[in-house]
C-alpha cells in the first residue's frame, strides 16, 4: 500500500450558516472548499480537490463531515468522506481528522485508501490543509 502526502490552501467558495435555536452559540454551516494539492506522490500532485462539509458547532468547538472529489491531471477522480473534531484557537477554527477514499474512476477504479487530515480555516474564505495516509490502486491500474 503506498503511503503519500501533502497539503493545500483552499478557497471558500459556499459558506451558509443557520443559528440552531436550541441553545447559545449553535451553529449548522455549510460550505464548499475548493483547492490544488501539493504531493511528492505524482498521481496527486496538482490534483484539484473539491470537498463540501457540514459543521455542526457549539460555542466554536464540534463535528465536520463531509466528502471529497479529486480531479487528477489527466481527468480521473477519486473521491471518498472525511470526519473530524473542530476547535476554535484565537481566530481560527482547526479541525483534526480522518478521511478514506470510497470509489474512483478511469485509472483510479477500485482505488481504496485512508488517512489523516488538519485543517484549519485562516479567514472567511481560506483553509489550509496537510493530509497523510495510504492506498490501492485497482486492477485497472494496477493490471
Amino acid at each position: 500500500m503506498p503511503t503519500l502526502s501533502g497539503t493545500f490552501s483552499g478557497f471558500v467558495d459556499i459558506q451558509q450558516a443557520v443559528t440552531v435555536g436550541d441553545r447559545d452559540g449553535h451553529v449548522m454551516m455549510v460550505g464548499r472548499v475548493r483547492g490544488t494539492q501539493l504531493s511528492a506522490d505524482p498521481q496527486w500532485n496538482e490534483a484539484v480537490i473539491v470537498y463540501t462539509a457540514v459543521l455542526d458547532l457549539v460555542a466554536g468547538s464540534g463535528d465536520q463531515r463531509g466528502y471529497f472529489v479529486n480531479t487528477h491531471a489527466d481527468g480521473d477522480r477519486d473521491w471518498g468522506t472525511f470526519h473530524g473534531t473542530v476547535t476554535t484557537v484565537g481566530a481560527e477554527l482547526h479541525c483534526d481528522g480522518t478521511w478514506e477514499i470510497t470509489a474512483g474512476s478511469g485509472r483510479y477504479d477500485g482505488i481504496t485508501g485512508k488517512g489523516a487530515f488538519s485543517m484549519r480555516i485562516t479567514s472567511r474564505d481560506t483553509v489550509e490543509t496537510s493530509w497523510d495516509g495510504a492506498y490501492t490502486l485497482g486492477v485497472a491500474a494496477a493490471g
